[in-house]
């Protein structure tokens, strides 16, 4: 029989042929027509609602995603397309699919996965052995009932059954390993396997191995049309498989855990402080494990007051950063919880200590050994994740990368060279009127409008880039800086990808958070940079100074980051003494990057530095001057990297400034320095560079001016005697100029 799906109403349609990867976007992947028919919603009307989309076979996973580690997940692994067209992991577990998620996943070309628990199980036969397969299979149809079958590399079948309401919870995860005809990799034993809550598996799309399509032989039946089975069946079934297989292992199953020994009154707490502690710590992208033991730490604090530690239980679930929340399933899994427990305050305390590095007890008390085997925390997590710890048990060691894998890990990237490193969060910052948010502009606008250099340095963006600046400071002015830009830059159009938002958003606010991601994800299709101008406008109400405000702050920066795969730059004040980023050191330290701008007021030209980058160089910093430029309408500064600048807006050629330099040096050295100015006749320096060098007066002159801006030159005095004055070279100004530029 072909693959069908069967419709509520019984009528036949194509699912499991139907090619389900879009790989129209891979470099090198053939391109492959999307499904005519909406998967995910023919699945959802069949009463499939616990769907998730699957990482295509050919997918390009991000570089930053967890996926990367394990290439060959591909086609089988869950996982989403960012709007760059890579794919990564998020947190389905906790995750609770809407209908609205059909569509979203089918346009990005994913396959079709199915989250097992909540009384749907699969009973996995992993063989390849023809004989042993069919014979497992016939056994199971025998003793648990017929049902349809899943196949993907045949002859491995996979079966789906739901489990009677009052057994849910007495099911755990249970496997049969034996020993087949045929060759196997080691830990790559053939079995049985019954997949429960904290599972899925691949229901549509594309098999990795075969490249073939999944297959349903005997079609997909309604949800409430599979076989239902008791836990005593299940138990019966496995009991007996293992006395049927070849050389079979005792049976796997999820590990129950004796808490009896535990002291029930060190857990608890008042609910002031397990609400105090809850508030601090953040939601961002918990694992299904941390997720249900945040449940059980709440709970075991709270042992008798079960509604308010639900209350605060749902409030930190209603803060998840990546997804929305579901209050049912939340529920669900705390009431699930009973006595005695194994977590309580001290976790919470713990967890609180770690996410605002300020401890909540005693050190003492954080150091304080635990007895051996007194605390299983196993008991809180997915019953399904106990194979991968039982491995992790067996091969407790750390992945070793020797000098041939180290020379062949990939190098840096960079959406501009050298300043703004892919996928990364990191700040530009400097004194009010330094300029530092026209190099925000200046670094967003060569992005949108898809031009190849930034004053030298590489542009490595798609040609689909979008940025988006957050405006909270100076919108009035932005029209005109725009102009001026596209001015000097001879850009005809505004067809450029860019988007303001005249406004700040408040990024420590969950709701603005969660509006910027939609606004982003529906009308800025391909970011690859959002600036953030400026970090204090974005933060109102919050304490720069306080190490927790600013850890929110970098949180929601994270969040946009890791979301959209995108660069997240602030633009920030500098503090009113010593120099440096204004607020907390939280800053600094989690920035992947930071720059600092510094231009004297009025000053023709400033220094950029780069005081931070975490993969490369830095230490390093570079001259720009702040031209002037006139458009039709208006004037606005437009900035330019220069080695030295005259006044026509040429940079000059650093075997020229390098000229001009050495003879300055040479001649205070001399003991007749260049003259600062006309009084000094002959000495005066913008007449030694219209004899010397060719430059017109004024431009000789502004050409001094920058220098002295730049910190390259100095006025001091070279004979106390006479008092003669004239400009010095300093020391900084021998210095070798950071690679990248390229003006001559």
């Amino acid at each position: 029989m072909d693959s069908q799906n069967i419709d509520p109403q019984g009528q036949p349609v194509q699912l499991g042929n139907t090619p389900q990867l879009d790989t129209s976007g891979l470099i090198g992947a053939p391109a492959e027509p999307k499904p005519a028919i909406n998967p995910f919603a023919r699945l959802w009307a069949l009463g499939y609602r616990r769907l998730v989309p699957i990482v295509p076979p050919l997918a390009e996973l991000s570089p930053t995603s967890s996926l990367a580690k394990h290439p060959k997940c591909r086609g089988k692994a869950v996982g989403i397309c960012s709007p760059a067209g890579k794919w990564f992991g998020f947190n389905w577990h906790q995750n609770e699919t809407v209908e609205a998620d059909c569509e979203r996943w089918c346009a990005m070309g994913a396959g079709v996965g199915m989250k097992t628990g909540q009384g749907l199980v699969a009973l996995d036969i992993d063989t390849l052995d023809e004989t042993w397969s069919s014979r497992v299979e016939a056994f199971a149809i025998e003793m648990l009932g017929a049902g349809p079958r899943r196949v993907g590399r045949a002859p491995k079948v996979l079966l789906p059954l739901r489990i009677v309401e009052a057994d849910i919870q007495k099911v755990a995860y249970r496997a049969v390993l034996f020993n087949d005809s045929t060759d196997f990799p080691p830990g790559k034993d053939p079995r049985v396997e019954l997949l429960c809550a904290g599972r899925q598996f691949v229901m549509g799309g594309i098999h990795p191995d075969t490249m073939e399509p999944y297959r349903w032989p005997l079609g997909v039946p309604h949800y409430d049309a599979l076989p239902v089975v008791t836990a005593q069946q299940v138990d019966a079934f496995f009991k007996a498989l293992a006395a049927m297989l070849p050389a079979a292992k005792a049976p796997r199953s999820g590990k129950v855990v004796d808490r009896t020994g535990i002291d029930q009154s060190a857990l608890r707490s008042t609910e002031d402080e397990v609400a105090r502690l809850v508030a601090m710590i953040p939601n961002q992208e918990p694992d299904y494990e941390s997720y249900r033991n945040m449940a059980a730490a709440i709970r075991g604090a709270l042992q008798d007051d079960i509604e308010a530690g639900l209350d605060i239980y749902q409030d930190w679930c209603g803060r998840w950063t990546l997804g929305r929340p579901n209050p049912d399933f939340d529920e669900r899994v705390f009431r699930s919880l009973t006595p005695p427990f194994a977590l309580g305050i001290d976790t919470l305390r713990g967890l609180a200590a770690s996410a605002t590095g300020e401890n909540q007890m005693p050190a003492e008390r954080f150091f304080e050994p635990v007895p051996e085997g007194s605390v299983d925390t196993s008991a809180f997590s997915d019953p399904g994740a106990a194979p991968e710890k039982e491995r992790a048990a067996t091969n407790d060691t750390f992945d070793l990368l020797g000098i041939d894998g180290l020379l062949l890990m990939s190098d840096p990237k960079y959406l501009i060279g050298r300043h703004l490193p892919e996928n990364a969060l990191g700040f530009l910052y400097g004194d009010p009127g330094t300029g530092k948010s026209f190099i925000a502009l200046d670094w967003a606008l060569h992005i949108a409008f898809g031009l190849e250099t930034w004053h030298g340095d590489s542009i490595n963006a798609p040609p689909d880039a979008h940025v988006v600046y957050i405006a909270g400071e100076g919108v009035a002015g932005l029209k005109s800086r725009v102009q001026a830009w596209m001015h000097r830059h001879a850009v005809g159009n505004a067809r450029g990808r860019f988007s303001l938002l005249a406004h700040s958003v408040d990024l420590m606010n969950q709701d603005q958070l969660q509006k910027l991601a939609r606004t982003i994800r529906a009308g800025a299709p391909g970011t690859v940079l959002v600036v953030v101008d400026t970090v204090s406008r974005s933060m109102p109400g919050a304490d720069e100074n306080q190490q927790k405000e600013m850890t929110r702050f970098v949180q929601a920066c994270d969040v946009i980051r890791s979301e959209f795969q995108c660069v997240v730059l602030g633009v920030h004040h500098a503090a009113r003494q010593g120099g440096n980023m204004r607020g907390s050191t939280v800053l600094g330290a989690a920035g992947d990057f930071t720059f600092k701008l510094e231009r004297k007021p009025s000053a023709v030209a400033g220094k950029l530095t780069c005081e931070k980058q975490k993969d490369a160089p830095d230490g390093w910093n570079e001259p720009y001057r702040f031209d002037t430029v006139a458009y039709p309408g208006g004037t606005s500064l437009v900035p330019t990297r220069c080695l030295t600048a005259d006044g026509d807006g040429a940079p000059v050629p650093a075997a020229q400034e390098k000229q001009i330099l050495e003879a300055i040096d040479e001649a205070w050295r001399s003991g007749e320095p260049w003259g600062q100015g006309p009084q000094s006749r002959d000495r005066y320096a913008a007449t030694q560079l219209v004899k010397g060098f060719g430059f017109e007066t004024g431009r000789a002159q502004e050409l001094i001016r920058t220098l002295e801006d730049q910190g390259l030159i100095a006025v001091e005095m070279v004979d106390k005697r006479y008092k003669k004055t004239g400009y010095r070279r300093l020391a900084s100004s021998s210095a070798p100029v950071a690679s990248g530029n390229v003006f001559d």
